[in-house]
């Protein structure tokens, strides 16, 4: 199966990583360099060819607001059996039931900039890597090994025995988000928006963090809670 990348990030992404083959590029007419250098020559050295088409072949792809696409292949997912092992400054992310498209896209971008080693999914009942998670991203998803899982509270315990320490966040966690070590190899588990972790899920973690809410709001969404642990990581671990 083939799909379209719609964005210059998502683009030149898709063709400097491994997560996928590009077959070919489009720049829409009369949009100025929209493809950039970077494009052009990663497409060139890739012998993918690159084309010209009007708005109207964009508005079909519903890739309206975007200057450059790109037919590729479906994104490639790591399988479960094949995570990093638990040892050194290991850094997993494990989501659960994360079902929005921008939270998904947020939360893989933030992964990949403090340098996760790797991120678990689901299955089922979770967001999968479409175009608009590989938008939302910023083409993060074509650099960060992305495994899916068939069940995650399972996956938590084969994490503990091959030498994880699992950490969710749950608004109703019993220890401070910035009180934990976070040095070893560390699963960081996030809930979906609203409905937090699972029961079983967090019965699995070895500890429960909650951040601190002062406003009249009263919570974070799942990918600015999941920012600012993952930066006390990178932090504890002197990066």
């Amino acid at each position: 199966m083939t799909e379209w990348l719609g964005g210059r990030h998502s683009v030149e992404e898709a063709l400097a990583g491994s997560a996928r083959d590009v077959f070919e590029v489009l720049v829409r007419k009369g949009v100025r360099e929209a493809a950039g250098r970077r494009i052009e020559s990663l497409a060139r050295e890739q012998g993918v060819s690159m084309g010209v088409a009007g708005r109207d072949a964009f508005a079909e792809l519903a890739l309206d607001g975007a200057g450059v696409a790109a037919r590729c292949s479906s994104f490639r997912y790591r399988d479960e059996h094949d995570l990093p092992p638990g040892d050194g400054d290991r850094l997993l992310v494990v989501l659960d039931s994360i079902q929005d498209p921008q939270n998904l896209g947020a939360i893989i971008r933030t992964a990949e900039v403090v340098g996760a080693d790797a991120l678990c999914i689901a299955e089922r009942r979770s967001a999968q890597v479409t175009p608009a998670v590989v938008r939302a991203s910023a083409g993060a998803t074509e650099h960060l090994p992305i495994h899916r899982v068939v069940n995650i509270a399972r996956l938590i315990g084969k994490l503990r025995k091959n030498g994880y320490w699992s950490v969710g966040l749950a608004p109703e966690g019993g220890e401070a988000w910035d009180e934990v070590d976070y040095r070893g190899p560390i699963a960081l588990v996030v809930g979906a928006e609203g409905a937090g972790l699972r029961r079983l899920v967090a019965h699995e973690c070895d500890h429960l963090v909650a951040l601190p809410v002062r406003g009249k709001v009263g919570s974070l969404n799942a990918s600015a809670a999941f920012a600012a642990v993952a930066f006390e990581v990178r932090r504890q671990r002197g990066a």
